[in-house]
């Protein structure tokens, strides 16, 4: 009993799939049809899992001035890591951030840490992220060696 435009909602469409449509209006006199509309629905998204399996490893070469900061990444998520390195601070807030931006595998990391304070303690932990997220290793510490008074 009225003209004009209509739509109507469906849902429950699969990604990736084409699809057709028409409308069509029904009166005394009959059904009229409209002309077939073609459509294909977006891509499926792909699911991206956060780096998975990193593990903060003990750092090395401690002085009392710096230290060697490493990281192990055993399973990158199946996406490459973009970014990775290391949160540290004097307290287990950490709160300071040595990185490395880049395209990375799953691997053994290092990043050198300076201007450390000598006889304090450093908290680190490790960290990579790629397009899935970002994924932690536990929290470690160490201590630089002892002041020395000339």
């Amino acid at each position: 009993s009225t003209t004009g435009l209509f739509s109507i909602l469906v849902n429950n469409l699969t990604c990736a799939t084409s699809y057709s449509y028409r409308a069509y209006a029904l009166n005394a006199i009959g059904t009229s049809y409209g002309s077939n509309i073609n459509f294909t629905t977006p891509a499926c998204p792909i699911y991206v899992a956060p780096p998975a399996g990193l593990v903060t490893v003990s750092s090395t070469n401690i002085t009392q001035n710096q230290a060697t900061l490493k990281g192990n990444l055993g399973n990158y998520g199946g996406s490459k890591v973009t970014n990775r390195g290391f949160e540290y601070g004097t307290t287990s807030s950490l709160g300071q951030i040595l990185s490395q931006t880049g395209l990375f595998w799953a691997e053994s990391y290092t990043l050198p840490l300076n201007n450390l304070t000598c006889g304090t303690t450093y908290y680190y932990r490790a960290y990579a992220t790629n397009p899935g997220g970002t994924a932690y290793g536990k929290i470690l510490s160490f201590v630089t060696g002892a002041c020395v008074n000339i």
